[in-house]
């Protein structure tokens, strides 16, 4: 056992270990409020398919329910939930029937983003590919994601500045990565 007094400086092992712990605590806690909200946001756009819709893609014309519940949602529970997100929130219910094929390591803005892709099976591949970028990511442990994530090579490359929003048009992708299946 070490011994410390006030002016003995801290063990470099120990202080690298502690670090090390809490990153891995603060990362995890962020990836489990990710998937929180990537649950809830489906579960508020299948609340608003299903039930308040009865299954039809829209509610009934002349009810206006999208901004009568944003208003109310807004006012109870804050930013987040006006007319604009509530329509992602059905649109990716609508996208991904199936919540149990979610991919657990994409956020909320990385599905948001996906939505704008318009064929499914092109959506999927994106799905996928980005979801390996993210577990690259995280097993490479590094501070800087983003900057990892645009270095990686080829069509990974691609998809996480795609996913991220600030990567090149789509005829571009197409160009220079090839067309996803």
């Amino acid at each position: 056992m070490v011994s410390l007094t006030s002016n003995a400086a801290l063990p470099s092992e120990l202080l690298d270990a502690l670090r090390s712990l809490i990153q891995q605590g603060r990362q995890k806690a962020l990836r489990a409020v990710d998937m929180v909200q990537v649950q809830t946001c489906w579960e508020v756009g299948h609340h608003i398919v299903e039930f308040e819709q009865g299954g039809e893609s829209r509610a009934s014309y002349g009810k206006k329910l999208l901004p009568r519940l944003a208003q109310v949602l807004t006012r109870e529970f804050g930013k987040g939930f006006d007319a604009s997100n509530l329509r992602y929130m059905r649109l990716f219910y609508q996208a991904f029937p199936i919540r149990d094929a979610l991919r657990h390591e994409l956020s909320w803005t990385h599905y948001r983003l996906m939505l704008r892709v318009s064929d499914e099976k092109a959506r999927q591949w994106y799905m996928n590919e980005a979801a390996n970028a993210v577990l690259q990511v995280v097993r490479a442990r590094t501070p800087d994601a983003d900057g990892l994530l645009l270095q990686c090579p080829g069509k990974v490359g691609a998809v996480s500045r795609r996913v991220q929003g600030r990567g090149p048009r789509k005829r571009e992708d197409e160009r220079r990565w090839g067309n996803p299946p």
